[in-house]
């Protein structure tokens, strides 16, 4: 069974680099240790870090170490100063915005994803109801759903998904992540995963929304129970 794919250690990995989680000429872990945190093979993440470096985020020093590069931490000037910015943002705000884009995001999916798409979303599934550590599941978790930014065919969509993964990466979302975390809750996931991805492959982008509406709305209520604030449209996004 397919595990996570090269491409989306590549999208985590640039976006910790571009939210300065290691500095300019720092060493990137090695490859070991990034294959135990992502659960993956080291060939996988060897990949990643190839692509990387093919993009000059990375300088790879055969037999020594690789490490990030300076243009990737400092080089990128609105776009950093955006990036540092999101730590004024909220949990609330993260999955208001989620609410708001991703079941839009499942309805382009179901008309724009590809077969091969749709069954690379079907392989992560898979993976996941087999995975009962909760970091890991959490890894396979944004990987269902940057699979679906990624067949809306949208660059513009998917560079948004991508400011939600480093705000939800911050320390202080995780903790609130993780105190949502149990397992009747992660089978309760798999299952609305199992409703997206049913609605995605009958091509239905009404049933594809509603279905990722009905997610976001029970994981809001799992992280943030009554705290959740009253201008949160939750059920109500479309």
């Amino acid at each position: 069974m397919s595990r996570v794919k090269s491409k989306d250690i590549t999208q985590s990995l640039r976006a910790r680099i571009a939210e300065a989680e290691w500095g300019a000429d720092q060493k990137l872990p090695n490859e070991r240790e990034l294959a135990q945190e992502y659960g993956v093979a080291r060939n996988t993440v060897r990949r990643a870090i190839s692509e990387l470096s093919e993009q000059g985020i990375l300088t790879r020093h055969v037999g020594r170490s690789t490490v990030i590069n300076e243009t990737a931490v400092l080089g990128s000037n609105d776009l950093s100063d955006i990036i540092r910015s999101l730590n004024e943002i909220s949990p609330f705000d993260i999955m208001n915005m989620r609410l708001i884009i991703e079941p839009q995001a499942a309805a382009s999916a179901a008309t724009m994803g590809s077969d091969s798409e749709l069954e690379a979303m079907e392989e992560i599934h898979q993976q996941s109801i087999e995975m009962e550590d909760r970091e890991k599941f959490e890894t396979l978790d944004m990987a269902f759903h940057e699979a679906i930014f990624a067949a809306t065919r949208n660059e513009l969509l998917r560079n948004l998904n991508e400011i939600s993964v480093i705000v939800r990466r911050r320390a202080t979302v995780a903790a609130i992540r993780k105190n949502g975390f149990s397992e009747a809750r992660r089978i309760e996931s798999i299952a609305q995963h199992r409703s997206i991805l049913d609605a995605l492959k009958a091509r239905n982008p009404e049933a594809a929304a509603e279905a990722m509406k009905l997610h976001l709305a029970v994981r809001s209520r799992n992280i943030f129970g009554g705290d959740t604030p009253d201008h949160m449209p939750i059920g109500q996004v479309l």
